[in-house]
């Protein structure tokens, strides 16, 4: 079976969502909100969703004068996984700081001797 693979679809979308939630893209107020609210969901959605693409990517077989292009897509496509995975445990750790923060600043409180 031969197909045709829009990869500057697949491009336009990882650019597009990558700026979204970076907040690159003018928007409104509440649409910042929103993705700031739910950046560890939607960058979970990201990463399973590149996860998927590199699944097809790589189960395709490219003409010779088509395999260079191929493989830069994938590396692409890789870039972005790398990205949606780093930005989530960047996340994780900023949660694990501010916890701390909430616990040092919650013992500071503490009465002595309690």
């Amino acid at each position: 079976m031969k197909i045709d693979l829009g990869s500057e679809s697949l491009r336009i979308s990882m650019t597009m969502w990558r700026d979204t939630i970076d907040l690159k893209l003018p928007m409104l107020d509440k649409f910042k909100l929103q993705f700031m609210q739910e950046r560890r969901t939607i960058l979970t959605n990201f990463s399973k969703t590149a996860k998927a693409w590199l699944t097809v990517l790589r189960a395709c077989k490219a003409s010779v004068e088509e395999q260079a292009a191929l493989s830069e897509l994938i590396a692409e496509v890789s870039t972005f996984l790398d990205w949606a995975e780093s930005s989530i445990q960047q996340l994780d750790q900023l949660g694990a700081q501010e916890s701390l923060i909430d616990h040092v600043q919650g013992l500071k409180k503490k009465p002595k001797g309690t």
